[in-house]
């Protein structure tokens, strides 16, 4: 049973240039009307609905099912006005957001989306006994929230917006979050029936313990203070705890973001989100890509080919022939087309399944430009092999059936087989038993990637970008660091001094651990050691890294390590540099500085500096053509009402596919090579440059696939 909260949606506003408010409608006669319908009182329900002018119900009807469909984003007078919701009625759940309140939603292609919320909704839980004679109490209900045209969404995945708790609370809060983030990863292990393994270990509950530690520490006092009484506290901790419950999500069994009962998955998604497995995505790829040509090649040295006959369109296939080669092309059409398309769709983010989530947040790490060569080079196979190579490779298929000789209909199926086998082979050698049948490591790669997603760490190697980042004096910066050799948090040294040292433990438990880890040091005790300290774990026997790094030596980029460790849970062992991070915590200002939306100046943080993964894109300031431009397209916030294209992509229609427009548009091409320039990697630049071209053209030719196939269904079997 569900119900809709009292509160009514407001009008849609004006997406063109004026910024003149609609006009609102009769909220009092909607509240009215609402729980009229929900009691069921007829009589009073003819009455009243009479006594609402359409016009108003017109106005609340486009508020929540806007016909244009396109969201609103949200402005700079939204978020000066968010408020807290009214105190709940007795017996009735808690509302954490307002009708009309501008929010963020974390959707499936793992961004943060802006928005307003138009409806709450309260449902009974399912466990409810209606039979007795209780009615339902607070702690019996969900509360649901429609946001703009995504129905039913959950408080969990909503958020105030982030560009509104930075004004609020300062940048603080977000070293808060790369700090915990490290210590998340230091904690976790890749270790079976282990307590810290990260199938195990509580990602939530960890970071609520970092949070108050950090919260309670002498040092952050001005910032406790502001905190204790601040009326949006628990807002700003949900927002820095959300990569936490990601994680959690990642790996609850029959989570959303689980990809346990993932198909499609192939042996490149698994180079591409782990890094590793480069000698088998090698065999595979030189596999499918001979095979096929050679295949090519032997029906075209057929002496009855007819390739480069002037009467290609000879007719003079067999009756069976013709039959069999119809079927073929038939079966292309009805399975192999949305089957191509579905795998397409997934790879680019657009699906709703786990697979296409965890592609979405691998997609966030390709733009931000923080992946390893290997993830690289990984991420474009998964892509082309998903995208171009099944069209091209079908497209093959039909020449070669189309030379195969006439009177032999057997060769015609056996060649169409043979192109399935390949196009397969990277899938079903994941789905082997030798494989990774429990998708562990594919799990763990997943929570990899949001922990790397989170992370920036190409501003807090460089003390510099730090400050600047985090708006920390530098004279300040260099008094807390005085004495380190090293002014960055990046200090292999100094982290594995700090890594054994009791001093730098976050909590008892760390400190009889690294204890006892030191005692069974001491005494070569070597299962204790393997408990305490853990077992490295590696997803390949034999690196194609190593071989790489020694290749590649001379590109090496300034970032944090193209060619990075493939140790699971142990890649940013240089940044646990604890001593270092204690003392630069609390070096942001609680309040950041001349900005504010609550009778301050308003604020000049745009949204292309938050990233789709809520933490801020801390980066130079850019010129504002070059942040209108790049915010229209990437995070969708109405303050750049007149940019066309912004329209475009934020238009529902393009909701579930904006990544593949992205792709089409240029603008991935262009944030890719863009942040590599930035960062001076040689390689990346050349590599991003290359591979913007082959992406554009293998998104192409997916989509120009099936109307292919359709022609080819009626022309071939009536050539041949």
């Amino acid at each position: 049973m569900a119900h809709v909260s009292d509160a009514a949606p407001e009008a849609k506003a004006d997406v063109g240039g004026d910024d003149t408010p609609p006009p609102q409608p009769d909220i009092g006669a909607i509240q009215r009307l609402s729980d009229v319908y929900r009691h069921g009182n007829r009589l009073m329900k003819e009455t009243l609905s009479r006594s609402i002018d359409k016009k108003t119900l017109a106005e609340a009807l486009e508020a929540e099912f806007p016909r244009r469909r396109l969201h609103r984003g949200y402005m700079k007078a939204d978020l000066a006005a968010i408020r807290l919701p009214d105190p709940a009625p007795p017996g009735r759940p808690r509302h954490l957001y307002r009708v009309g309140t501008a929010v963020e939603h974390f959707d499936a292609g793992a961004q943060w989306r802006p928005g307003r919320v138009t409806r709450v909704i309260e449902q009974v839980k399912d466990e409810f006994d209606w039979e007795g004679d209780e009615e339902p109490t607070a702690d019996d209900y969900h509360v649901f929230y429609n946001v703009d045209d995504m129905h039913m969404v959950p408080a969990t995945e909503l958020s105030l917006p982030i560009e509104f708790l930075l004004e609020e609370f300062g940048l603080r809060p977000l070293l808060w979050q790369q700090w915990a983030m490290l210590r998340l990863e230091e904690r976790l292990r890749f270790q079976e029936d282990h307590p810290r393994d990260f199938m195990e270990l509580d990602a939530t509950e960890f970071g609520k313990k970092l949070w108050k530690i950090w919260l309670d520490h002498f040092d952050n006092r001005d910032f406790r203070e502001k905190y204790d009484v601040h009326p949006f506290r628990d807002y700003l901790r949900e927002r820095m705890l959300h990569p936490f419950r990601l994680i959690d999500m990642q790996t609850t069994e029959g989570g959303d973001w689980n990809v346990d009962e993932s198909s499609n998955v192939s042996v490149y998604s698994y180079l591409s989100v782990l890094g590793a497995g480069g000698w088998m995505c090698a065999c595979v790829f030189f596999v499918q890509i001979l095979l096929p040509v050679a295949l090519y090649f032997v029906s075209i040295d057929q002496p009855e080919s007819r390739t480069f006959d002037p009467g290609y369109c000879s007719n003079e296939g067999t009756t069976v022939s013709k039959a069999v080669l119809f079927a073929v092309m038939l079966i292309y059409l009805i399975r192999v087309v949305p089957e191509t398309m579905s795998n397409f769709l997934r790879t680019a983010g657009a699906l709703d399944d786990p697979m296409s989530r965890t592609m979405s947040l691998r997609r966030v790490i390709w733009i931000q430009g923080d992946d390893t060569m290997f993830q690289r080079f990984g991420y474009a196979l998964d892509v082309t092999m998903n995208t171009a190579y099944a069209a091209l490779l079908y497209g093959l298929n039909i020449l070669i059936l189309y030379n195969t000789p006439p009177e032999d209909a057997t060769d015609l199926i056996l060649n169409a087989l043979a192109i399935e086998f390949i196009h397969t082979l990277d899938e079903e050698i994941v789905d082997t038993s030798w494989w990774d049948p429990t998708k562990r490591f594919l799990k763990a790669g997943s929570v990899e990637l949001t922990i790397r997603s989170t992370l920036r760490l190409h501003y807090v190697s460089d003390w510099r970008s730090f400050c600047k980042a985090f708006e920390v004096e530098e004279d300040a910066y260099q008094k807390a660091l005085f004495g380190f050799s090293s002014l960055s948090l990046k200090d292999r040294a100094v982290a594995t001094e700090d890594m054994g040292n009791p001093d730098n433990a976050v909590d008892n438990e760390d400190v009889w651990w690294l204890q006892l880890a030191a005692l069974a040091v001491e005494t070569r005790n070597a299962r204790a050691l393997a408990f305490f300290e853990g077992l490295p774990a590696t997803f390949e026997r034999v690196s194609l890294r190593k071989i790489a790094r020694a290749a590649l030596n001379w590109f090496s980029p300034r970032s944090h390590g193209v060619v990075g460790p493939d140790i699971i849970f142990g890649r940013y062992s240089k940044y646990y540099t604890w001593s270092k991070w204690e003392k630069v915590m609390f070096l942001p200002p609680p309040q950041r500085r001349g900005r504010g939306l609550r009778g301050r100046a308003p604020s000049k943080m745009h949204a292309r500096q938050i990233s789709p993964t809520g933490m801020a894109n801390i980066e130079p300031s850019h010129s504002e053509e070059e942040i209108d431009v790049l915010n229209s397209a990437r995070y969708g916030t109405s303050s750049l009402r007149n940019f066309k294209m912004k329209r475009l992509v934020d238009d529902s229609m393009f909701h579930h596919f904006r990544e593949i427009w992205l792709v089409l548009s240029g603008y991935s091409f262009y944030v890719s090579v863009r942040n590599s320039i930035k960062r001076k990697e040689r390689f990346g630049t050349i590599f991003s440059f290359f591979y913007g071209f082959i992406e554009w053209g293998a998104y192409m030719l997916d989509l120009l696939f099936p109307f292919v196939m359709v022609l080819a269904v009626v022309m071939v079997p009536a050539c041949y």
